[in-house]
């Protein structure tokens, strides 16, 4: 179903339907090391060509060290991103260690309580406003953060009225971290 058949809006994301049957929903792994939305780019020496800086020399054996594409060091995420420059080296991304307080977040009632209610009702229909209104879609606190909350990023995929969406934790500054696929069907009343 595309469009309201009332009033003709199209429906583009979860939000939108007044109704919503459950079909499926799986957690996600969680990475090991969790990077912020906001990063910076890094080369791997400097070049005349580039205005970019250079990625540190200490960073630079520490990925040669550890042998892996994304390593955390001092609060900060280093991730060495695939393929390299026109001028043949490689790019780095460099963003804030976040992993600490997504974990953190994950464990509280409210994300929890949230994840289990949307688990525990796969093959139920959910009237959309009270999904939205489980705590873990409400802002919460943890640490310095203070705008936490749960979102829905849809996948633009739609296959016989089936649709995939990301539930999301988010700031909407620095932390958005993919946590469950929840997908469903649209629907406009019982």
């Amino acid at each position: 179903m595309e469009k309201c058949p009332h009033c003709e809006r199209k429906f583009e994301r979860l939000e939108d339907f007044p109704l919503i049957y459950i079909i499926g929903f799986e957690r996600l792994e969680i990475p090991a090391i969790i990077k912020s939305s906001s990063s910076k780019s890094y080369i791997e020496k400097k070049l005349k060509e580039v205005g970019n800086e250079p990625m540190p020399r200490e960073i630079l054996e520490l990925f040669q060290q550890s042998g892996k594409k994304i390593i955390s060091h001092k609060g900060v995420v280093y991730e060495e991103l695939e393929g390299k420059t026109k001028w043949g080296v490689k790019l780095y991304e460099v963003s804030k260690d976040i992993t600490a307080i997504v974990k953190k977040a994950i464990e509280m009632p409210e994300i929890q309580e949230t994840l289990n209610a949307l688990e525990s009702t796969v093959g139920e229909e959910w009237r959309t406003l009270d999904l939205l209104d489980l705590p873990g879609f409400k802002k919460f606190k943890v640490g310095d953060y203070g705008n936490l909350f749960l979102s829905f990023s849809e996948r633009n995929s739609e296959h016989n009225n089936l649709r995939i969406c990301k539930v999301i934790l988010e700031d909407m500054e620095v932390i958005y971290q993919d946590l469950a696929e929840l997908s469903y069907e649209g629907r406009i009343n019982k």
